[in-house]
């Protein structure tokens, strides 16, 4: 063996040699200290399991059943992290509420839905912040969900809502509801805001929506922008109309119905509201009998509302379409102006007329064909119009007659 393979020879020796005389630690023990049947383990900070001192997820407490009501008991209680919460058997309702008990201790059937307990008898809503907020009492029966910055007063209100938008408040009523939009408010019973902004509902069952619209009309609904609606049963839309009679359609810009009834108006107030629109009346009545028969929009006795009486100082032109139906024999006749004015100036008194003589069909069916052919005039007590049907001599069939009227308004 040549110097140099003697050499690697010897230095390898030498390293095992090292190895051996430098052995490495022995690893720590597994666990360490005194243990406790069915407690947790846990790991310590040298890597060791040591007792946790406690059944796991037990945090030291306990579970017991209590023999008296039957009621789960978990002390501490991981919903509250103190106290004791028992789940009282009884009988319930599915969908009802649960509601603390007067201990605060266990849970009851609140009696109602669509509310979120908090303390005995206390119903609570969500909170932009993801928490609960007290309302008030659970009969009342009141909602808010995803609603930023919105609220329901205390009060007798139930059954109302708020879902979704921001600063939307519910004032008065019962089952009202606001969905979406942002500063919208309901103070009736029954009223619904269907989103938009800065709208208002104030009478009973009335609908709201669009964008700074007061609906105070009872039934009605109202939408576009700007508009006023007080009229019973009126539908609105259009910008910036005031519709104040009842069972009325309005649409287009600033039209107005200056209180009448039963009209359908489509508005171009450019100068004013009311100023210069179309619109369209239904007239009716009925008769046995061979007096004169004066129309209206409601078949009742002539006044200020139901006459399509004018404003002060206005004018429109009118189309008449008339039919009158003999109910009893089983017949019609059919009329017609379209050339007629009627004007109006200082007052009712002043109203005038000037039509031509209605052009009539003849009579389908067995009716009889008028003697007197129907009129148009002035009513000059309610500042409007008369439409007058006369029945031939000795007549004690039922008829039935109903005009449509057509103005194209316009207003100094």
């Amino acid at each position: 063996m040549n110097k140099i393979a003697k050499r690697l020879a010897c230095m390898i020796l030498l390293a095992l040699v090292s190895m051996q005389t430098h052995a490495q630690p022995a690893p720590p023990p597994f666990s360490s200290g005194t243990t406790t049947a069915n407690n947790c383990a846990k790991w310590n900070a040298a890597g060791q399991l040591v007792d946790a001192g406690a059944p796991c997820g037990g945090g030291g407490g306990s579970v017991s059943i209590t023999a008296a009501d039957g009621s789960l008991v978990v002390s501490p209680s991981p919903l509250t992290g103190t106290g004791t919460i028992g789940l009282v058997h009884g009988t319930v309702t599915s969908g009802h509420v649960a509601t603390w008990n007067g201990t605060g201790g266990a849970l009851q059937d609140g009696g109602v839905p669509f509310a979120i307990p908090i303390a005995s008898g206390v119903c609570a809503i969500w909170s932009t912040s993801g928490g609960l907020s007290t309302i008030g009492n659970c009969a009342q029966d009141h909602f808010i969900i995803g609603a930023a910055s919105s609220s329901i007063s205390a009060g007798a209100f139930s059954h109302a809502g708020v879902v979704g938008g921001t600063n939307n408040s519910i004032t008065g009523g019962t089952a009202a509801i606001i969905v979406g939009g942002t500063n919208n408010g309901a103070s009736a019973s029954y009223c619904a805001v269907l989103g938009g902004t800065s709208n208002t509902c104030s009478n009973q069952a009335g609908t709201v929506g669009g964008q700074q619209n007061t609906g105070a009309a009872k039934y009605g609904a109202t939408f576009g922008v700007l508009n006023s609606n007080s009229g019973q049963s009126s539908f609105v839309s259009g910008e910036s109309g005031v519709y104040t009679g009842t069972e009325n359609v309005g649409s287009g810009y600033r039209g107005a119905d200056r209180g009448n009834t039963s009209v359908s108006i489509f508005g171009n107030g450019r100068r004013a509201a009311g100023k210069a629109q179309e619109e369209t009346f239904v007239f009716q009545g009925s008769t046995t009998g061979a007096a004169a028969l004066v129309l209206t929009t409601d078949n009742a006795a002539a006044g200020a509302a139901n006459v399509a009486a004018l404003a002060n100082n206005s004018a429109a032109s009118v189309e008449v379409s008339l039919v009158v139906m003999d109910v009893t024999t089983g017949g019609a006749i059919s009329c017609r102006e379209n050339s007629a004015a009627i004007y109006r100036g200082a007052n009712a008194a002043s109203t005038v007329v000037a039509a031509a003589a209605f052009n009539c069909s003849a009579a389908a069916g067995t009716m009889a064909s008028f003697t007197t052919t129907p009129t148009i005039t002035a009513d000059t007590t309610n500042g409007g119009l008369k439409v007058t049907v006369t029945p031939n001599a000795a007549n004690t069939d039922t008829l039935l007659a109903v005009a449509r009227v057509q103005y194209v308004f316009v207003q100094n």
